[in-house]
């Protein structure tokens, strides 16, 4: 563990738990769990936690994490990319699929928010 994690705790355990909760929270709410979307910011919590096991995801995953359809999903996507806030590139492996990964200015600045999390805690 680096000693930035380990002063603001691990921020990977963080965002994971943040977006287990939030995954709770829409079962519980069912049919009125749309009320609480944020596709963008599940995105990113899921891309933290690849990112930091070093496993880039496809962009059908990604749509997955945000638990909203394909093409809103897409969407979103599309729009994190144009703020910088995500990047994408070829699968190697299958040039049918495109890989995503959080930007590094992504990456700090969610890890500022966990940092300011703490706090509240």
């Amino acid at each position: 563990m680096h000693a930035r994690e380990r002063a603001m705790g691990n921020p990977v355990d963080g965002a994971s738990r943040i977006y287990r909760l939030r995954r709770v929270r829409d079962h519980l709410f069912g049919d009125e769990a749309g009320l609480f979307a944020e596709p963008a910011w599940d995105i990113l919590l899921d891309l933290y936690v690849a990112g930091a096991r070093g496993a880039p995801i496809s962009r059908t995953s990604a749509c997955v994490a945000a638990s909203v359809p394909n093409t809103t999903g897409l969407r979103y996507l599309e729009l994190l990319e144009t703020k910088g806030l995500i990047e994408t590139r070829d699968d190697a492996h299958d040039r049918r699929q495109r890989l995503v990964t959080i930007s590094e200015r992504a990456r700090n600045a969610m890890e500022a928010v966990f940092l300011r999390m703490r706090e509240f805690s």
